[in-house]
């Protein structure tokens, strides 16, 4: 498909109400020009920047500044695989819109899902 057709069918989508986010987003292929290029809605933080976050100084500095040119660009920004209170309290901080990781669920199958959601809304309900 050439690029002037995925565009128009990504519009089509995006009148559909489907969203997009770029994955992994400061490694590979997430590229900046990705953010120019395409349409998105959120920008979802790689896990490389978020393991050793309170350990290393850089990566708090990388995910800071990721947060800060999806907030100046209006886009969602999530951190990927939060497994520790501490990672959450930590992204949190830095402006990190939501969260996703070990720390929620581990990942499920398709058919399990429904089940882990209604547990989840039974359980926010009780509060």
């Amino acid at each position: 498909m050439e690029y002037c057709s995925w565009r128009i069918f990504i519009a089509k989508l995006e009148n559909q109400g489907v969203r997009f986010a770029i994955d992994d987003f400061g490694t590979g292929y997430s590229s900046l020009l990705y953010l120019k290029k395409f349409k998105v809605d959120t920008i979802k933080i790689d896990r490389s920047f978020i393991v050793n976050l309170d350990e290393d100084s850089h990566n708090d500095e990388i995910v800071s500044s990721i947060v800060s040119l999806g907030k100046s660009l209006g886009l969602n920004v999530v951190a990927e695989e939060i497994e520790t209170k501490e990672q959450y309290f930590s992204v949190k901080a830095l402006g990190c819109d939501e969260a996703q990781g070990y720390l929620y669920s581990k990942p499920v199958q398709e058919a399990e899902i429904g089940k882990l959601l209604t547990s989840l809304v039974k359980k926010a309900n009780r509060k």
